[in-house]
């Protein structure tokens, strides 16, 4: 699903209405869904998976039975077995979830796969971040590794809520980064007169809340118009 501005509702009236930086990031890329309801519990140790009201241990558990089969039907003797939907993994506390989709992006795009953004939905888990070179490692099956916080509790996981989320980012961004330069307002290199447009509180002057937020949106407006 796509991501929205709003962070399914998640972040406070204030932050939506003023805060455009919060918005935007917000809003990039999609939500990503497990396949199905499941429940996981932790000891510190081992990671167990619900079953019929029991608990047992987790070392591997398949897609839903639907998706299983189609893969069976259509992969299966060119590629093998179906990727699992569950497999521990060999940290404790670690569990790759696969969602039963793959990803493929354009040349020179790759995928960011990360935690939902400015979304805090539980504590008992959190997500690891990645970026993959999916415009030419594709079709990638669509996967997230989870480190387990809490123990000896379950830990819900509905198919209704979002899991992480995944965007699009250049594949300049590796070199970018390395070739980035933070420098601090006692660099002679940072422009001061920018200053002005930047900090609220100069003397004499009145930078209306959310001046930002409404400058970029005004520029969105006549890039699209």
């Amino acid at each position: 699903m796509k991501a929205d501005t709003a962070a399914l509702g998640r972040i406070p009236i204030s932050a939506y209405q003023y805060c455009e930086a919060v918005r935007t990031a917000s809003s990039m890329g999609w939500y990503v869904f497990p396949p199905t309801d499941f429940s996981l519990s932790y000891d510190g140790t081992e990671v167990f998976i619900a079953d019929e009201g029991e608990w047992r241990p987790l070392i591997s558990e398949p897609l839903p039975e639907n998706l299983e089969s189609r893969w069976e039907a259509e992969f299966e003797s060119k590629f093998g077995a179906c990727p699992n939907m569950l497999s521990e993994l060999s940290d404790p506390g670690v569990v790759q979830i696969f969602t039963g989709l793959f990803v493929s992006t354009p040349k020179n795009q790759w995928s960011h796969v990360r935690p939902l953004v400015n979304i805090h939905a539980k504590s008992s888990f959190w997500c690891y971040e990645g970026i993959v070179e999916t415009d030419s490692f594709s079709p990638l099956p669509l996967f997230i590794n989870i480190q387990m916080t809490r123990t000896n509790s379950e830990i819900y996981f509905p198919k209704e809520f979002p899991l992480f989320q995944i965007s699009c980012v250049p594949s300049e961004i590796r070199d970018l980064n390395k070739a980035a330069h933070m420098a601090t307002v006692f660099d002679d290199v940072v422009p001061m007169a920018g200053l002005s447009k930047t900090l609220r509180r100069q003397p004499g002057v009145s930078v209306p809340l959310g001046q930002y937020g409404t400058e970029v949106r005004k520029k969105r407006k006549q890039i699209h118009a």
